[in-house]
């Protein structure tokens, strides 16, 4: 079935990623000046059919229930996130309206793990987030994974006593190295660690969806994210938790806010992370014994 409104609609996506800016109504549009929210979806050259319709249902979830903000879109092309996420924040510091940066990923789905799959309540993910800033948040993320197995929460902290000799799991686990933080295997163990609304405090994490305070971004200096500091190469949304934190900020994961990444089937979340642990682990185990098999073989 085809909708009349399709072909206008993907002419303006196609239109906001070309200009990749957002002006501002003039002042005479409106006596009341309103709270402003820039919403940031970078992409490459295409956005991913299922983390469209969810940013859109998350989006009419806030008009809806946030009718004291307003939002603006920024849905810019990147040749690199670090430049996208740099051009956002610069964006948004040219006007004082805006309160609250929020960043989503172009291939992840944010959602409240609270509500079952098809219940509208599980979108009100921004609502949320507001809420959380509203409390004196500063920066709040949802709880990633990683892409490639063994599929790992996107959350960490340092060895309080500096480095440790582990398993690098760059290397299925196999090859020795010097780490000076570790990922959450899970959520569970760290239960007695979440405050009342559910929020946990990390070293960095990553940002499948992250709210900002504007007055971090004030706080902090160009480039806002990096992939190196000059001496160590690291991912861009480290980069960004560690200059926050010696500005003195806090970084918060809250976990009511599950943010699946999408692979090729099924999407790597809550639900679905230790199945698709289990059966990587059913393939490689298969795939030694045949190895074997061909060395007796032999």
């Amino acid at each position: 079935m085809k909708f009349p409104w399709t072909k206008k609609v993907i002419t303006a996506i196609q239109s906001a990623i070309t200009r990749g800016v957002v002006k501002l109504p003039e002042e005479s549009e409106s006596k009341k000046p309103q709270k402003r929210v820039l919403l940031v979806f970078p992409v490459f050259t295409s956005v991913l059919p299922e983390a469209f319709e969810n940013f859109t249902r998350l989006l009419l979830n806030a008009a809806r229930y946030c009718p004291e903000w307003k939002f603006d879109v920024m849905m810019k092309t990147r040749s690199s996130v670090t430049s996208a996420m740099n051009d956002a924040v610069a964006e948004m510091l040219k006007y004082d309206a805006y309160e609250y940066m929020i960043s989503f990923d172009d291939d992840c789905i944010p959602e409240l793990i609270d509500f079952a799959k098809n219940d509208p309540h599980r979108y009100q993910v921004i609502p949320r987030l507001l809420g959380l800033g509203a409390l004196g948040h500063k920066i709040v993320m949802g709880v990633g994974y990683m892409k490639g197995y063994p599929h790992t929460i996107t959350m960490a902290r340092k060895y309080p006593w500096g480095i440790s000799l582990v398993g690098d799991g760059d290397q299925n686990g196999l090859a020795p190295a010097y780490k000076g933080f570790y990922w959450f295997d899970n959520l569970e163990s760290h239960k007695d660690e979440q405050d009342e609304n559910g929020l946990i405090d990390v070293d960095w994490a990553g940002v499948p969806i992250m709210l900002v305070h504007r007055s971090v971004y004030e706080a902090l200096k160009h480039p806002y994210f990096a992939t190196t500091d000059g001496v160590n190469d690291m991912t861009h949304d480290v980069y960004f938790c560690r200059e926050a934190q010696a500005a003195g900020f806090r970084i918060k994961v809250d976990t009511h806010i599950d943010c699946g990444h999408i692979i090729h089937a099924p999407v790597v979340n809550r639900a679905s992370v230790a199945d698709l642990r289990h059966l990587t682990d059913l393939k490689r185990a298969e795939s030694q014994k045949i190895a074997s098999a061909e060395v007796v073989g032999v």
